[in-house]
């Protein structure tokens, strides 16, 4: 193949990379500074010193970490299995929910930065049946910037659905997640939170653009052979 026509492929994949808006940081909870991740460990401001953000749940408490499998914390997911995500939603082992018991609405999640960023993004896992999010973006005086409301409209257990805010301006202070759904007995599953960015790279895209620096470096070689 032609370095011209390897031109325009190369475009395209820089042109989704930058309007992505990717940070390096995606909180996954498979890691917790100065901490070993487990199953009930509380998360408040662990993330401070590295991303800036802190967590709390709305009225007084902290959020905990739940863990695939038994006990069920968060939600019956994929096969009727505690506490699991379907296949292909890249959740890893450990995710953020609220009081780690399975019942009566959550608490609203709070997500607090110490300095104003313009994006963010992240997952929600198992939003089925009549279950319901409402996802605010907030200045620092509390007044709403955006909104998303993800209803049910997942039919498989366990699968993820991705909200993300891009605003444009470094604005955004708070997260605000609240449960508005009609169904009542319900937990939080929240992971793959990127603080600062829009919807991260999916990392096929990455391989992608992998191949296509393959190819050009195939066709230098052929030339100068």
């Amino acid at each position: 193949m032609s370095k011209i026509k390897l031109i325009f492929p190369i475009m395209l994949w820089a042109s989704l990379i930058n309007s992505a808006n990717i940070s390096a940081a995606t909180i996954d909870f498979e890691t917790i500074p100065g901490g070993t991740p487990s199953d009930g460990l509380s998360i408040s401001t662990q993330f401070l010193a590295s991303e800036g953000v802190s967590f709390s749940l709305e009225g007084g408490g902290n959020p905990v970490l739940a863990q695939v499998g038994d006990p069920r914390t968060a939600f019956q997911g994929y096969n009727l299995l505690p506490d699991q995500p379907a296949p292909g939603t890249n959740a890893g082992q450990f995710f953020l929910t609220d009081d780690g018991v399975v019942g009566a609405p959550p608490l609203a999640l709070l997500i607090d930065y110490s300095s104003p960023v313009s994006a963010a993004s992240g997952i929600i896992l198992d939003i089925d049946g009549t279950e319901e999010w409402t996802i605010e973006a907030l200045d620092d005086s509390g007044g709403l910037l955006s909104s998303l409301i993800l209803g049910p409209n997942n039919t498989l257990d366990g699968s993820a659905t991705v909200w993300s805010f891009n605003l444009g301006s470094s604005a955004i202070k708070r997260i605000r997640f609240e449960y508005t759904g009609d169904q009542n007995v319900v937990g939080l599953a929240f992971d793959n939170f990127s603080p600062s960015s829009a919807v991260p790279i999916p990392p096929a895209l990455w391989l992608f653009g992998s191949g296509l620096l393959g190819l050009i470096g195939i066709s230098r070689h052929k030339k100068s052979s």
